[in-house]
This record gives C-alpha cells, sequence and structure tokens, in this order.
C-alpha cells in the first residue's frame, strides 16, 4: 500500500502490480473504511482471502479484471453489500456455482466476459 494513504481515500487503483494475493482484512487494517472504488485489474491475483474485504460497507466498485481467479470469491463478497459494480472479465473462471452472486442486492453491473466459462448454475444468482 501507498505510505501515507488517507483513511479517507474512496477511489484506490493498484492495477498492474504483483499482488498475487489478497489477505485477511487487507483494507481494513490501513482504515479504508469510506472507500467506494477499488480497482485491482491486472495485478495477477490467484486467491483473495473470504475476509479481504471486511469492513468496507461503502465500496460500491470492485473492479478484479484481468487476473488468475479460477473461481468466484464469493465468500469475500458477503463483506460488501452495497456494491453496485463487479468486474470479473479475464480472469480464469470456469464455474458459475450455486449461489455465487446472491450476496448483493445492489448489484447492477456485473462483467464476466472474456473468462473460461462452461458451466453456469441455474441458481447461481437467486
Amino acid at each position: 500500500m501507498p505510505a501515507g494513504l488517507d483513511t479517507n481515500t474512496q477511489v484506490l487503483n493498484l492495477s498492474s502490480n504483483n499482488l498475487v494475493e489478497l489477505t485477511e482484512k487487507i483494507f481494513a487494517s490501513y482504515g479504508l473504511y469510506s472507500m467506494k472504488k477499488l480497482v485491482l485489474s491486472n495485478c495477477s491475483l490467484d486467491k483473495v482471502d473470504q475476509q479481504a474485504f471486511l469492513e468496507l460497507f461503502s465500496l460500491e466498485d470492485l473492479d478484479l479484471s484481468t487476473n488468475f481467479l479460477k473461481e468466484v470469491p464469493s465468500r469475500s463478497f458477503a463483506n460488501i453489500p452495497n456494491l453496485i459494480s463487479l468486474n470479473l472479465k479475464k480472469n480464469l473462471i470456469k464455474k458459475i456455482k450455486f449461489l455465487d452472486f446472491v450476496t448483493f442486492p445492489h448489484l447492477k453491473i456485473l462483467d464476466l466476459s472474456s473468462c473460461e466459462i462452461s458451466y453456469l448454475s441455474r441458481h447461481a444468482f437467486t
């Protein structure tokens, strides 16, 4: 994380960094509770801890595009209830499983383009 990052930061773009893994409470540990937009595209991400986004209640826009995610990290999304836009395009996701997207009451935009999806559960969104 950038040194001296203001805790009132609302937009954070970390794209094209070599992050590989998002660990537990990584953003909350920096006090970024009011963040509205987080861009993590092209970061070589292949793992997202289920509590990586804990306490980011203001987050509305999350970009995880162009990474190496093999599945939808749906457990970590349960901690961001106000999410409106989720970008997962260009990942290695092959399956959209049962209930992967049910924790998003406000989700309006979901991009899964250019993934490797070959299976879509009929209950993925309900």
